[in-house]
């Protein structure tokens, strides 16, 4: 039943805002907990032929143990959503466009988090083709949004109430970093 009402909740979320969220103009990077996104690529200038490597992690800042669900993937049921943003600021889509739905967690499974020390982070790696992010060379600047995929609600009772990030807890946002591309 529980995996019932996750799916249902998921697909909820999909609909609702899988298709025309919009980026806060001044989205500023949220603490929640001493978390921080942190964002990076391998390099700021690319060809329209090139390989982009992002790197992006929560990173506790605080003082305290934070628990991160440890399954992070792009794509709003994922966790990770990259914005892209024109030269004007102006938000655009990109060529292909991230969908990753994780799939509900076992029952009773107490391996959903891991836990974050201070000054330590949880993290990804992507490589994607320039072509695969946008249509034509210009500036841009790429900014990523985390929210935990997993809800409060659908985790054993015994783990309601780690200091987490969940779905239920506001974005945490990178910084913007810029990339110049050419053809």
């Amino acid at each position: 039943m529980r995996h019932a009402r996750l799916a249902t909740l998921v697909v909820g979320i999909a609909t609702t805002f899988g298709f025309g969220w919009t980026v806060p103009v001044n989205a500023q990077p949220p603490h929640t907990r001493g978390a921080a996104l942190f964002l990076r690529t391998d390099r700021s200038q690319y060809s329209l032929r090139d390989t982009i490597v992002i790197e992006v992690g929560v990173r506790n800042d605080g003082q305290q143990p934070l628990y991160v669900h440890n399954r992070m993937a792009w794509g709003m049921g994922g966790g990770l959503v990259l914005w892209l943003r024109d030269d004007h600021g102006e938000a655009i889509d990109k060529v292909l466009r991230d969908d990753t739905m994780l799939p509900p967690p076992p029952e009773e499974d107490l391996s959903l988090f891991a836990k974050v020390l201070p000054g330590m982070f949880l993290g990804t790696r992507r490589a994607m083709e320039a072509r695969n992010l946008v249509r034509k060379a210009g500036r841009y600047t790429i900014q990523v949004e985390y929210r935990s995929s997993l809800s409060r609600e659908f985790v054993p009772p015994n783990l309601r109430a780690l200091p987490a990030l969940w779905m239920e807890s506001p974005s945490i946002w990178s910084e913007k970093v810029r990339l110049d591309i050419t053809d």
